[in-house]
């Protein structure tokens, strides 16, 4: 991205950055429950999951400060590369870890495969993988449509808070960079570690479907702090209230990746974990962002109405994701209790 001279090449070029991404998903996510049995998985997942908001935190804030300090300069002359604009070399400072943290991957083992289901086999059919959809649609209705509004609200919010800052509350670029990714790093961090802890707390009260009931929590609170988001007063309050949304909406996240490797047999994870990644890319990398700036250009026509078009779409896809995860945890509770009652005896 840091080299592109047009939007055409910027445009394949965070294609690229999107198809690595898609990969990642499914691989980890199966090979985290390959390395852990069901009980301890749910902290490993946090910690995976931490990932996008230290990166998110700290991209905002390297990225608001390097184009701070190069704000002054029409364009730079880089050895090997020539002439470049300042965002390009934004681009590149941020990338330049990236090229050294690859070389981790190469100290991955691979582990034993656990959870294969006896009845089905190892390699089932599409058709197989289906009836088993069908045998539980209510669960993964949940898991592939409501789980990516919450997915839509997060990348709602990376998306447009930077630009809200700017236009509406009137902040710098250093200040909206620094302060937003502070946000994003601290209050995302924190809502995927409390998640889990959330989560045993429901299950020690009895509650079996704690998985997806902490992610109806957390839309249930989203909505309000989305709405006080159109009558923050000034930055102060305005920060406030994306710092509760942004705890709030990693919270689930790493319970939902847990219970979808509890009610996806082995064999079946990768094509159904490849199938969720694609349905939260969709409704929320694509759609989050895309509506946000369709209602600020067309519902309200008012550029400085971006906050309130993040507190609309934000707030009707909590309810919408509300309704389909609240359907769920009936069926959830029902399919996982067995487990419950077999790892008691």
């Amino acid at each position: 991205c840091g080299l592109v001279k047009s939007f055409a090449g910027l445009f394949a070029a965070r294609a690229g950055v999107g198809v690595g991404e898609a990969t990642l998903t499914p691989a980890g996510w199966s090979l985290l429950a390959d390395y852990f049995p069901p009980h301890r998985r749910t902290l490993p997942f946090s910690i995976f999951l931490m990932g996008p908001y230290i990166g998110v935190g700290i991209a905002m804030i390297v990225g608001g400060l390097t184009m701070d300090q190069l704000s002054s300069y029409d364009t730079l002359a880089l050895p090997f590369v020539g002439e470049v604009s300042p965002w390009q070399v934004t681009f590149l400072v941020v990338a330049a870890p990236g090229i050294l943290l690859t070389a981790l991957v190469l100290l991955v083992t691979e582990p034993a495969r656990k959870g294969r289901s006896t009845d089905i086999g190892q390699k089932p059919k599409y058709s197989d993988i289906l009836a088993w959809v069908r045998l539980h649609k209510r669960i993964y209705i949940a898991l592939m449509f409501g789980v990516p509004c919450i997915a839509l609200v997060l990348y709602g919010l990376q998306a447009w808070v930077p630009t809200y800052l700017l236009r509406v509350q009137g902040m710098s670029l250093r200040e909206a960079g620094t302060q937003y990714g502070s946000i994003a790093l601290i209050a995302g961090s924190l809502g995927v570690l409390s998640g889990p802890h959330i989560g045993a707390f429901l299950e020690r009260r009895g509650h079996a479907d704690y998985h997806l009931r902490v992610a109806v929590i957390a839309l249930v609170l989203i909505c309000p702090s989305l709405i006080a988001l159109t009558v923050a007063p000034g930055p102060t309050a305005a920060l406030a209230c994306i710092a509760v949304v942004s705890f709030l909406v990693p919270m689930p996240l790493a319970l939902v990746a847990t219970v979808l490797q509890s009610v996806t047999p082995n064999e079946m994870r990768g094509v159904l974990i490849g199938t969720h990644v694609v349905t939260v890319n969709v409704i929320g990398l694509a759609i989050g962002p895309t509506a946000v700036a369709l209602a600020t250009d067309y519902l309200f026509a008012d550029p400085q109405a971006v906050g309130k078009s993040l507190a609309l779409v934000g707030t009707l896809a909590s309810l919408i994701g509300l309704y389909l995860i609240g359907r769920a945890l009936l069926p959830l509770r029902q399919m996982l209790s067995p487990e419950r009652s077999d790892a008691a005896a």
